[in-house]
């Protein structure tokens, strides 16, 4: 049989559980619809592209996208779109970009491959609300991160905001790329508006907050941690560069 390599995003609504247990079922269902609702409308510019799919199933959220430049684009947007609306709709999630062999047959509900086991693996590890990128898309970050230039009229297309740095896992802090999906506007333009995003973002954050007590609240800081790194190291390659930027960024 042939390759049927794919992107796939894993992510996982933290809480989802305790929440179902708190909450009462028609309540959440309610906001769990809202959720969706604004996930769709993010999504809606990948749709059109027959190669994303979206799933999903309790606690889990499942996209996929084919192995190319504008599937990478993709799904990259839709990674920083999930992470912006659940954490608006107090969703907070985590999840793994990885790229291998995979099946996703929706009629039959088919989903099963190494992507998806990869994704998932690492899924389990990470310590913060976001999105990390398995080594097996690593390559194509490099190649794919700063887009492309659209021949008609020369402006750069299909940016996406990776960065290389320490992030925290289980096991500790650990050098990963990661999606700073606070560096993408509400209209998907990435290095726009970044100020105005990351405080929209801080003070989402700030309220799924003051609902937790505990280890939840590892995650929260742990998440501030990351996005507040990420902005000063966006802002400095910004003024180092007389503004402009290359991704993905790091500090090697």
């Amino acid at each position: 049989m042939g390759e049927n390599i794919m992107y796939v995003l894993y992510a996982d609504i933290m809480g989802f559980k305790d929440r179902v247990m708190r909450t009462q079922h028609q309540n959440l269902e309610k906001e769990f619809n809202a959720l969706i609702t604004d996930l769709d409308a993010w999504f809606s510019p990948n749709k059109k592209a027959q190669t994303f799919k979206v799933s999903f199933f309790s606690d889990s959220i499942l996209v996929v996208d084919e192995d190319t430049e504008k599937g990478f684009n993709r799904i990259s947007k839709a990674a920083a779109g999930l992470m912006q609306v659940s954490l608006e709709h107090k969703f907070p999630l985590k999840g793994v970009i990885s790229k291998e062999n995979f099946t996703y047959k929706e009629v039959n509900q088919l989903f099963f491959g190494r992507a998806l086991v990869d994704a998932y693996l690492l899924q389990e590890q990470i310590h913060y609300y976001g999105i990390v990128a398995h080594h097996s898309i690593e390559g194509d970050i490099k190649k794919y991160a700063n887009g492309w230039k659209e021949k008609d009229n020369g402006n750069r297309k299909g940016i996406n905001p990776y960065i290389l740095s320490p992030i925290p896992l289980k096991s500790g802090n650990i050098t990963h790329y990661h999606l700073a999906y606070n560096l993408i506007s509400e209209k998907r333009e990435t290095g726009k508006n970044v100020d105005k995003t990351h405080k929209r973002i801080i003070s989402w954050l700030e309220q799924i907050s003051g609902t937790v007590s505990g280890n939840p609240r590892i995650y929260v800081d742990k998440t501030l941690q990351v996005l507040r790194e990420d902005l000063s190291m966006f802002k400095e390659h910004k003024k180092k560069n007389n503004g402009e930027i290359k991704f993905p960024l790091s500090n090697e």
